[in-house]
C-alpha cells in the first residue's frame, strides 16, 4: 500500500490465493489502472470496491484501506 494523499489515491499490492501479485492504482477511491494484461472491471457495494480481471480473478478492497481510516 502506497497512499498518495488523503483523497483515497493509492497503489495497492494484492496477492491471490494462487500467490499471484497484482498492483492496482486507485484515484479518489476508484481503480483506474493495473499491471494486468486483462481488462479490469470494478464496482462498489457499500464500503467495498470489487475489482475483477477476467472471470476468475477478483479482489475486494475495503475503502478504509485506501483512506487509512
Amino acid at each position: 500500500m502506497i497512499r498518495r494523499g488523503r483523497d483515497a489515491t493509492a497503489t495497492v499490492e494484492l496477492r491471490s490465493p494462487k500467490a499471484q501479485v497484482r498492483n492496482i492504482l486507485f484515484v479518489k477511491g476508484e481503480p483506474v489502472a493495473s499491471d494486468s494484461a486483462q481488462a479490469m472491471s470494478a464496482g462498489r457495494q457499500g464500503d467495498v470496491v470489487t475489482v475483477r480481471f477476467g472471470s476468475d480473478e477478483r479482489y475486494d478492497v475495503p475503502a478504509a484501506l485506501l483512506t487509512g481510516g
